[in-house]
């Protein structure tokens, strides 16, 4: 079981409009069923909240993403964050989805990046909570060139 995070295809247009301001805006990481079918054009939490889970120790909309950070070195920007603990989490589900509360450039919480959590595909259950650790490298990196 591996996991992998893939951004959705208008975050780069986000970052450089400013629409999404990583250490600044509200953060949220919400966990979806297996209904809901992955796609990088997908834009806002609207297109996948239909299948946000529901379950002890869970909260509608998802965790808040804290601690959010940039740093560049080189030609590389990386986007880091806290991890997020999902303390008492009994449910099952696929995927988690990072999104920016809020509204901005006519996008209503627009979509960051989606996590899928075993790469077989399958669903993961949690009984007792479920630690979302990111990897010590950052969230997700964008490079230059």
């Amino acid at each position: 079981m591996g996991k992998s995070l893939t951004l959705y295809s208008h975050l780069a247009t986000c970052l450089g409009q400013g629409l999404i301001d990583w250490p600044v805006d509200a953060l949220r990481l919400a966990l979806v069923d297996s209904g809901y079918a992955f796609s990088a054009g997908h834009t806002v939490w609207a297109d996948a909240s239909a299948h946000e889970i529901t379950g002890a120790g869970y909260a509608a909309g998802g965790a808040v993403v804290s601690g959010a950070s940039i740093t560049r070195s080189g030609a590389v920007t990386s986007f880091d964050a806290a991890d997020v603990p999902f303390a008492g989490l009994s449910a099952t589900f696929r995927r988690g989805i990072v999104y920016k509360l809020g509204t901005v450039g006519g996008l209503v919480n627009p979509l960051i990046a989606a996590i899928l959590f075993d790469d077989t595909p399958a669903d993961v259950t949690a009984v007792g909570g479920f630690p979302v650790v990111w990897s010590p490298a950052g969230v997700f990196k964008i490079s230059e060139g």
